[in-house]
């Protein structure tokens, strides 16, 4: 599995850094701080049950995440299965601590420093509210408008409550398969 680590610090008090990324023919934003790194996963475990938007899981660290397809999510026009998809793993905020969600991206493309001045409220939109919830604001560059993505949005609570139990239940059963194997 191929990863990248990326600096989290701002550019400046007047500007912010996003890896940008495409969702199918959509250029979208991360704020970097909430990017831990990037990977090229070797391996998936789909889930079944889980919400179509929900790849699957894998293993980073000895943690269990779940991958969240964002183009499914949030409605992006898909382009199929591209040769460059990979996984952002993003840092989102819990209750009492930070908690690790990847995102299956098109196609990664750069890190982008945009001007304060340069960011404005995403306009809302009632079609669809539930996909595009995680829409914080846009961001003018030269290359056009880029989607800023929150983190903390992608999920409900109730998926992140479901991502929770999965990730439990997935540690116990590797817990109770390993405790079977030992007594054997």
């Amino acid at each position: 599995m191929a990863t990248h680590d990326y600096d989290t610090s701002l550019s400046s008090a007047n500007s912010f850094q996003y890896l940008t990324f495409y969702c199918g023919r959509e250029l979208f934003g991360l704020a970097v701080g909430a990017v831990k790194q990037i990977i090229e996963p070797d391996a998936m475990t789909r889930i079944p049950g889980a919400a179509r938007h929900i790849r699957g899981v894998i293993e980073v660290d000895d943690d269990v995440i779940p991958i969240v397809d964002l183009p499914m999510k949030i409605g992006a026009v898909s382009e199929g299965e591209a040769r460059r998809s990979c996984v952002v793993l993003a840092r989102v905020p819990m209750e009492h601590r930070e908690s690790i969600i990847g995102l299956w991206v098109t196609e990664v493309r750069e890190i982008v420093e945009v001007a304060v001045d340069d960011i404005r409220t995403a306009p809302s939109v009632n079609e669809g509210a539930d996909q595009t919830d995680c829409v914080g604001a846009l961001a003018h560059t030269d290359d056009g408008l880029i989607v800023l993505i929150d983190a903390g949005e992608i999920l409900s609570a109730d998926e992140f409550l479901n991502a929770s139990r999965l990730k439990h239940d997935l540690a116990q059963g590797v817990n109770a398969n390993t405790s079977n194997v030992a007594t054997d």
